[in-house]
């Protein structure tokens, strides 16, 4: 059994869903929303919890009158990053590399770099050699307009442009350095695999993220959270570097936030649902966490 069954999935996940269990799914069941509030636990103002999707199409990004609305009821905006920060890209430059020096080439056989030179030529437009030297799971995210059929949009910028129209402030929960050494957890070679098992199967790449983007439209984090589940790693070290960890960080600063001001947070899709999931641990600490309706119906 190969160790990635759904590599553009498991990527897909990792940054654009934005959480990763791994095993079985657990139990827990959540509503169907992307949509949370926040109360209880002695708040004054409730705060907000939104899943994303980080890049997706244009014609999908589409924000309903319900979360314009409990946006504009807070004071500041919580992303996984500080993506208002001007010295964000040199950030995410200086860290995008692999740390050991080695490139795709090294990774790859001649014939498989030969194959995902041309088509990383054909289907993006670089030579593979000007950046190969980054982590080879990144190099995934290259593939998305042509994988997605468009030139992506993001809802964390979308969130900020309307954060900004209010001068709220926009702050992240993590830094870039520790998200992305979530990378380094997963062995080079195992990344080059995957890119691979992308390159040579682009079809099958397209299925599985439509899959991942039906799911998110259905606002189905109990599906969402399946399939990352069955896309991850099966090592246990994963789930607990990729998810748990990462989730039981973010609820102590997610308190504090909450507590100081009422607060939007926007957090990967992924990280709301199964048992180590952002919502089970808001509840277990004591907080009302309800679903928000976001269809044009909904009061």
């Amino acid at each position: 059994m190969r160790l990635y069954q759904k590599p553009l999935q498991f990527f897909s996940a990792l940054l654009f869903v934005g959480g990763v269990g791994c095993g079985q799914p657990q139990p827990t069941q959540l509503e169907k929303s992307l949509l949370w509030e926040i109360s209880g636990q002695g708040l004054t103002q409730p705060s907000y919890l939104y899943g994303t999707m980080h890049l997706t199409c244009p014609n999908q990004l589409v924000v309903p009158a319900k979360l314009q609305e409990k946006l504009a009821n807070t004071k500041q905006l919580y992303l996984e990053l500080d993506m208002d920060d001007p010295n964000l890209p040199i950030a995410m430059l200086q860290n995008s590399a692999q740390k050991d020096g080695s490139t795709l080439k090294t990774l790859l056989s001649p014939q498989d770099y030969a194959i995902a030179s041309q088509f990383f030529q054909q289907n993006v437009g670089i030579p593979l050699d000007k950046v190969g030297s980054m982590k080879p799971i990144i190099l995934i995210g290259l593939l998305y307009p042509s994988l997605l059929g468009c030139q992506p949009g993001s809802w964390e910028a979308t969130l900020i442009q309307l954060a900004r129209t209010r001068n709220s402030e926009v702050l992240g929960l993590e830094t870039v350095q520790a998200q992305f050494a979530i990378f380094d957890q997963i062995p080079a070679k195992d990344q080059a695999a995957m890119v691979m098992e992308v390159v040579k199967d682009p079809a099958q790449a397209k299925q599985e993220l439509q899959k991942l983007l039906a799911a998110y439209q259905a606002q189905d984090v109990n599906e969402l959270y399946r399939m990352v589940a069955e896309a991850s790693p099966t090592e246990a070290q994963f789930e607990q570097v990729l998810l748990k960890d990462r989730n039981q960080r973010w609820i102590p600063k997610i308190e504090q936030a909450a507590q100081a001001k009422p607060t939007f947070f926007a957090v990967g899709a992924g990280h709301l649902g199964g048992k180590s999931g952002v919502i089970p641990l808001l509840r277990q600490a004591g907080y009302t966490v309800k679903p928000v309706p976001l269809n044009p119906t909904s009061p």
